[in-house]
């Protein structure tokens, strides 16, 4: 019987790390102080029950029967006197002698034991190796030590026991069970050092576990206070885009109202020089209106405030009313503006505002970037994994777009390139706005185009919205 390591200022056999899952000092002054001692007792009651048993029963004992009452005695006092030296040392520097001085009697009484059982005939033989497992897989070097003294002590009271009887030596069973010792207790060594390597591998493993997990809490931390400054400024900018919006929202208005007045009198007046000069006011003020709103909504958006009201409204209808109000747009242009709406469903459950407002967007840019040319706007129905799904395709004949461009193309505040920008215009809120609307609707937007041959957008949701 021995004892696990525990802590000591720099022990040898590295049992400070086994030390350490001990807990506290009081822990392990209970540990050593009473639960290995209870092994301790019960393991040297059953030797001391088996060694008076045996020599009862054999026929020519090596001691006289009587003798061997004395044994039990010496046991428990090996037992005590073990248990005060291990609490003494327990924490100091003296602690690895005091466990090999511990671990050296106890293989001295196991050695005792057998002798007194009989000697090479005795089968309290395995103790010796139960003795040296406990040791090699603790503390393996200890356990080499153990072996090499163990087997010859083995030798030497072999050897004793036959002079002692006046036999001759019994080489054959002395070497028979010494080689199955030192096979046996080697290969309990070997298994042992395996043993100790993955613990101190589980025990590095471990650490970088523990400096990982730590590490990534730090990140989590930082990472949440990151997210809290972001939101604090993604709110603000959200307010501070609603309040201007709205601030700008009354004089537009105004500034619409008075150049509707003025083309009125200019007509009346016959002053078309004046009436022109107020549809561009008009304009531009349409077009500072549109850029306000689309603000207003992205502000909603990202700060998940935009409400939907979904309805039951005709297809046909909303296409109408769309054609109806993009169609001035076109012809001032010189476009052509075909619909298609045969293979359409008769109604369709969606947010009316926010579809024509995608709508609007998609069929307003085709315009914009076609001059002289055809827009065709096609509804259509179609069935995807059970589900149906209203498809709007919006294709013109303009300028198109390289693959370059349409991979920027549904940023915020970013056009397709900067030449488009001088070019035609625009704030590049219309598509960025349009694919945040149509996500809300369970939709999805897609994009097709070739430079000079025009571009298709296609816009899919669900029939009836869910949700």
């Amino acid at each position: 019987m021995t004892l696990p390591p525990t802590q000591a200022p720099g022990p040898p056999d590295g049992a400070a790390a086994h030390d350490a899952a001990l807990g506290s000092a009081k822990r392990r002054r209970w540990y050593y102080g009473h639960r290995v001692f209870q092994v301790r007792l019960l393991g040297f009651g059953l030797i001391a029950l088996l060694v008076l048993v045996h020599g009862r029963l054999q026929p020519s004992p090596v001691v006289p029967f009587r003798w061997l009452l004395a044994f039990p005695a010496v046991l428990l006092l090996h037992a005590f006197l073990a248990r005060a030296l291990v609490l003494r040392h327990l924490e100091g520097p003296g602690y690895p002698r005091a466990v090999a001085y511990a671990a050296v009697g106890d293989e001295a009484l196991r050695l005792a034991a057998i002798y007194l059982s009989g000697a090479e005939s005795s089968w309290l033989f395995p103790l010796l190796v139960v003795g040296i497992a406990t040791h090699a897989f603790e503390v393996p070097r200890r356990a080499v030590a153990i072996l090499a003294g163990t087997s010859a002590g083995y030798v030497a009271m072999v050897a004793a026991a036959a002079a002692g009887a006046g036999r001759p030596v019994p080489w054959t069973a002395l070497g028979a069970n010494t080689l199955v010792l030192l096979v046996t207790g080697g290969f309990l060594v070997h298994l042992g050092q395996v043993a100790q390597g993955l613990r101190h591998r589980l025990r590095r493993s471990d650490a970088t576990g523990r400096a990982l997990l730590e590490r990534v809490m730090a990140q989590n931390e930082a990472l949440a206070a990151a997210k809290e400054v972001a939101e604090r400024a993604s709110e603000f900018k959200s307010n501070f885009l609603a309040g201007v919006s709205h601030e700008l929202r009354t004089p537009l208005t105004s500034a619409r109202l008075t150049a509707q007045a003025l083309q009125g009198e200019a007509a009346a007046a016959g002053r078309e020089d004046l009436a022109a000069m107020a549809r561009r006011i008009e304009e531009s003020g349409d077009r500072l209106l549109a850029m306000v709103n689309g603000l207003l909504d992205l502000a909603a958006i990202e700060a998940g405030k935009l409400e939907l009201h979904p309805e039951v409204f005709p297809t046909a209808a909303l296409v109408e009313e769309v054609r109806m109000e993009i169609l001035p747009l076109a012809e001032r242009r010189g476009d052509r503006l075909q619909v298609d709406v045969a293979a359409s469903p008769p109604e369709i459950q969606t947010d009316l505002q926010r579809l024509r407002q995608v709508l609007l967007n998609l069929l307003g840019n085709a315009s914009k970037f076609t001059q002289g040319g055809t827009i065709t706007l096609r509804v259509r129905s179609q069935v995807e994994e059970g589900q149906e799904w209203v498809v709007f395709e919006v294709e013109d004949t303009g300028i198109g777009m390289s693959p370059d461009q349409l991979q920027r193309l549904f940023q915020a505040y970013t056009q397709a390139g900067p030449e488009i920008r001088r070019t035609y215009g625009g704030s590049g809120l219309g598509l960025s706005l349009s694919r945040e609307l149509v996500g809300l609707l369970r939709g999805r937007i897609e994009v097709s185009s070739e430079p000079g041959k025009g571009s298709t957008f296609t816009v899919i949701i669900p029939r009836w919205f869910e949700g």
